[in-house]
């Protein structure tokens, strides 16, 4: 019997014997495997407090490791600003008025690069010192260049930030190390560097260059000109879109007569080959009657004729012979005269055949001519569109040439106006640059910086104490919720019973709770498991049932005797019968039992209604009895089916406390001969490996699992029955309080 079986027979509900079937929605779950957005969130309370500690332990983490950081590995920076044209304000307003801003970025940028050039470092470093006195050998006296002398200029490339401060006349040049004192003296070194490679060059060497760029820009300009007048010569009075578009149309033109010049040659072979068919045949005497010739013979009045007398003689002769015999003279005159007519119907037959092939032969001819003349004055439009196309694309051609090459001397000439500009401003300007403010010894360290560790430490120990929360979730295989019933088992939930250390009410024995305390939230619990066996289905088909579990210790005799005594206070007539031969417990809770029990039964030494004890109302008990030596083939025997039988008849409901699945056979064997299984499971103890085993060897005996009980149910943060639990006992203790009518 399959799952899918097992469910469909448990979904039909019949609250009375002829009430009609319903059948309730399917349980709603996530997919095997899946985690939904309510299982994260039942996750972290569950987890909460693993949360919390991550949380605070990368907290702690972040702080300390930002304290020690800053306290024994602080990185400081240090700035130094270099300002273009700071003297001649007027010059600055009127450069940025005549070239724009954006030009200005670009010579700005141009400064930028030259801070990191390697002859304006070695002037830092004092290597190239023009006049002894003006030494720029800070750096040196630095530990930063004393760790790797060698490389000093690479590292200088590699650590020295320099970048334009956008709407500002200013360059920034920063360092970051752990020394501030000497920070400012290399950052200091660059920018004065800076400032000194900018005013090597003298006035006339700078005039030289711009006359030199200015003769380059002129030919430039020279040039571009020629090379826009060449455009316009290639576009005469049209312009380039209009070239493009008719060179679109010639392109869709060309393509529709390649088309009709394709279809043409293909008719023309296909003319000419069925005019030589027609030839040969035609030659060959072997030519078909087409429908046409037949037509026509048809409708020639003179063959039409002959036909009619032909008919007429032949059936003139058959009446003769018929008549007057074979040999007779008239029967003999009229088969010559039907000879006559039969020759000259052939005759003219064959001449008018001769004269519609012909008529055929000169139509395919003319078809033929006609097909060839269209094709030659195709091809000759063809080829003329060729032509003008390919002339067409050598024109744009030659136009996108000129173009490209008219936009890189525009490039060029951009370029070179910028360096002409440059100069001239360097020539105008008192000092190009100077430095607007050095760097100074960092009070604070730049990192790091508590504003971005402290919330970063906070965020990795939330992603952290989530992530392991999942993992541990993921890793406990033992099932907690309802859900992992019907996700991970594929069995209805009959019900979920309380943990004993959760109540409020003192109870001294859970498998005797409803006896002692009915109104107590664990007879509400076995309530709500009688409901939905009730209308699990027809109760003619659940007359005999078993209790029994995976594993010992999963509460089977809590689930069977609280659900008997439960059934029975609604009114029906219950017997328990303990069926586990192995460690029986009916026994011990009921000790006025009679000696012996359904094993003494069942082996002939006794009647089983005489070993019946009745508990209260409706319920009846009855014991396990000695210990056989065969407990499977006990249960398993025809006696055994017998048994159920008659208790069935006598009772509206039998229950058996079976042993557990996994460690004897005596449940398998049992389940086969009663009604229907329920599967009691632990929360938190029974895995998923172990119910899934289970269900499986019931399903495999052809066992009727009706479904599952999950007992046990702690009241924990993320749990199951924390606001059932807490509504339960406010509403008893509300109606404890009303007063009394």
């Amino acid at each position: 019997m399959t799952d899918l079986q097992t469910r469909e027979r448990l979904v039909n509900i019949v609250p009375g014997g002829d009430a009609p079937v319903r059948k309730p929605p399917a349980p709603q779950s996530a997919p095997d495997g899946g985690l939904t957005g309510r299982d994260i969130l039942r996750i972290v309370r569950r987890r909460k407090w693993l949360i919390i500690v991550s949380v605070a332990v990368f907290f702690i983490m972040a702080f300390a490791g930002t304290w020690f950081w800053l306290k024994y590995a602080p990185r400081y920076t240090a700035s130094a600003y270099v300002g273009i044209l700071a003297r001649n304000a007027r010059v600055m307003d009127e450069t940025v008025r005549m070239v724009g801003k954006t030009k200005l970025e670009i010579i700005k940028k141009s400064y930028v690069q030259m801070a990191l050039r390697e002859a304006v470092l070695k002037r830092a470093l004092g290597q190239d010192v023009v006049g002894g006195g003006n030494s720029l050998d800070r750096i040196r006296q630095t530990d930063y260049f004393k760790v790797d002398k060698a490389n000093i200029i690479t590292r200088l490339q590699k650590d020295i930030k320099v970048a334009s401060v956008r709407d500002t006349k200013l360059i920034v040049i920063s360092m970051n190390g752990p020394n501030p004192r000497q920070l400012p003296n290399i950052v200091n070194a660059v920018a004065q560097a800076l400032v000194t490679e900018n005013h090597q060059g003298t006035s006339s060497d700078r005039v030289k260059r711009i006359r030199h760029f200015q003769e380059t820009l002129d030919r430039l300009k020279t040039e571009q000109g020629i090379l826009r007048k060449r455009i316009q010569d290639l576009i005469g009075a049209s312009e380039v879109p209009m070239m493009r578009g008719r060179r679109n149309i010639q392109d869709v033109q060309l393509q529709t007569l390649g088309a009709e010049l394709t279809g043409l040659e293909l008719a023309r072979a296909q003319s000419e080959a069925g005019l030589k068919a027609h030839l040969e045949q035609e030659q060959a005497g072997t030519l078909p009657a087409s429908p046409t010739v037949l037509r026509a013979l048809d409708l020639d009045p003179i063959v039409r004729s002959l036909r009619n007398s032909q008919e007429n003689l032949q059936i003139e002769l058959e009446t003769l012979i018929e008549r007057l015999g074979d040999g007779h003279r008239r029967a003999k005159t009229t088969r010559d005269r039907l000879a006559n007519v039969r020759n000259s119907l052939a005759a003219k037959e064959k001449e008018l055949i001769a004269l519609q092939i012909s008529a055929i032969r000169q139509q395919r001819e003319a078809e033929l001519a006609a097909i060839t003349e269209r094709l030659l004055a195709v091809r000759s439009k063809y080829n003329e569109a060729a032509s003008e196309a390919r002339d067409l694309a050598v024109r744009l051609g030659k136009i996108e040439e000129f173009t490209q090459e008219r936009q890189r001397r525009e490039s060029e000439i951009n370029q070179l106006d910028s360096a002409v500009l440059r100069f001239t401003l360097t020539l105008q300007a008192d000092a190009p640059m100077e430095i607007e403010g050095l760097a100074e010894i960092p009070k604070k360290p730049s990192w790091p910086k508590w504003t971005v560790t402290i919330p970063l430490g906070v965020f990795l120990g939330l992603v952290v104490g989530l992530g392991l929360a999942i993992l541990l979730e993921l890793i406990d295989t033992s099932i907690k919720s309802p859900s992992d019933v019907s996700r991970r088992i594929n069995l209805p939930l009959l019900g979920m019973i309380p943990h004993e250390d959760d109540l409020d009410e003192e109870i001294e024995d859970m498998r005797t709770a409803l006896l002692s305390r009915q109104d107590s939230l664990v007879g509400e619990a076995f309530r709500q498991v009688r409901t939905c066996l009730l209308f699990s289905g027809p109760p003619s088909e659940r007359r005999s049932l078993m209790v029994t579990s995976p594993s010992p210790g999963d509460g089977r005799t809590v689930v069977a005797t609280n659900l008997a005594a439960c059934i029975a206070h609604g009114g029906r007539k219950v017997l328990l019968v303990d069926a586990n031969f192995h460690q029986p417990t009916i026994d011990q809770l009921f000790p006025q039992a009679p000696q012996g029990g359904l094993s003494s039964a069942l082996v002939g030494q006794a009647d089983w209604t005489d070993l019946i004890h009745q508990v209260e109302e409706n319920l009846y008990v009855l014991a396990s009895g000695p210990l056989p030596p065969n407990p499977a083939e006990l249960l398993g025997s025809e006696q055994m089916g017998t048994v159920i039988s008659e208790m069935t008849a006598q009772y509206d409901q039998v229950l058996f406390d079976a042993a557990p699945m996994l460690v004897v056979t005596d449940p398998a064997v049992l389940s086969t001969l009663v009604d229907g299984v329920i599967l009691v499971v632990r929360a938190g103890a029974s895995t998923y490996g172990v119910v899934q085993r289970a269900r499986d060897m019931l399903m495999r005996v052809g066992a009727h699992v009706i479904g599952a009980v999950l007992n046990g149910v702690r009241v924990t943060a993320g749990g199951y029955f924390r606001k059932s639990y807490d509504t339960f006992y406010e509403y008893r203790g509300e109606q404890a309080q009303l007063p009394e009518k």
